[in-house]
């Protein structure tokens, strides 16, 4: 287990982390600025599945749907 600021993580966590990061499924380099314990917005995790089921799965969502929704104008533009 390692302590980062006020919690602690396991190493399988850690190592998870570190996966995701080599592989472009995050931006931050360390557990602590990635913030597991946060709460994320709609984009922020319609990102991490796509990136996921792009390093994972290798599909590519950009071809397989197509979804719209009403409120796509308060989307946050940096997370395309």
């Amino acid at each position: 287990m390692v302590v980062s600021g006020a919690f602690a993580y396991e190493q399988e966590f850690i190592d998870a982390h570190k996966r995701m990061y080599t592989n472009e499924m995050t931006k931050y380099a360390q557990v602590a600025d990635y913030q597991p314990e946060a709460l994320v917005t709609r984009e922020q995790a319609a990102k991490f599945f796509v990136a996921f089921d792009r390093v994972v799965m290798g599909r590519d969502m950009e071809t397989m749907m197509y979804c719209v929704y009403s409120d796509d104008t308060s989307f946050d533009a940096t997370l395309a």
